[in-house]
């Protein structure tokens, strides 16, 4: 069934992309009728004059074509085959996380280069939080305070916060507030359990290593909340 399932989505994936290229095609008809030939041979852009061509682009286009299929497939098709059949264990963690990070900055600089004259206000929400994370270790902290920094955001931007977090704490400690008990198991080494009852301040009630928190809390408050019977 499962099989059935993907080649269907698979079929529809590519009668869909056919369908794109079959309507630009189709609308591009005038254009080709226009300019003919010198379309494609024309480097110049000046609608004003009626003088329109691609041909700047389209030899840029496929330059970079070929320096990707030439350069670019090979080496990314070896250090796939390295990690995941020739890595050593220990080192295999640490290049899967290489090649994340890697990929992760161009996407944050030309997420952000865009809108280097725009106000915060105007990125995505986790655009906004890596843009605070950034702000805050210009000036190289010792603590940094996140208060719910994954709160609203969508799973994608969750992970790469946490894993911006992961690395962080090589370098300064990092104090988070969260109502997300999962994610406290994921990124944190201590975790300590704040509780405050009817018209008093919230105390710890519990605080320590965070597997023994989750897995054998000492505190039954703690046992209460951390296995869902409260909060």
């Amino acid at each position: 069934m499962f099989a059935q399932i993907f080649r269907a989505v698979g079929a529809s994936v590519l009668v869909i992309t056919g369908g794109i290229g079959v309507f630009l095609a189709y609308q591009s008809i005038p254009t080709l009728r226009h300019y003919g030939l010198g379309f494609f041979t024309t480097r110049d852009w000046n609608p004003g004059s009626d003088v329109i061509g691609i041909a700047a682009v389209l030899v840029s286009t496929v330059v970079i074509a070929l320096v990707a299929l030439v350069i670019a497939f090979p080496l990314a098709l070896a250090t796939a085959c390295y990690i995941t059949e020739y890595a050593p264990p220990r080192l295999r963690a640490t290049l899967i996380a290489a090649v994340d990070l890697m990929a992760a900055i161009p996407s944050i600089v030309y997420g952000l280069w865009g809108g280097l004259d725009a106000p915060g206000g105007g990125l995505s929400g986790g655009q906004q939080q890596r843009l605070c994370i950034a702000r805050s270790m210009a000036i190289k902290p010792r603590v940094l305070l996140m208060d719910e920094p994954c709160s609203a955001l969508d799973p994608t931007s969750t992970r790469v916060i946490e894993e911006t977090m992961k690395y962080l704490a090589e370098e300064v400690t990092i104090v988070i507030v969260t109502h997300d008990m999962q994610q406290a198991a994921r990124v944190s080494d201590q975790t300590a359990f704040f509780l405050a009852s009817h018209n008093t301040p919230g105390a710890i009630v519990e605080y320590g290593d965070t597997v023994a928190m989750f897995q054998n809390p000492q505190d039954s408050r703690t046992y209460d909340y951390v296995n869902g019977r409260f909060g």
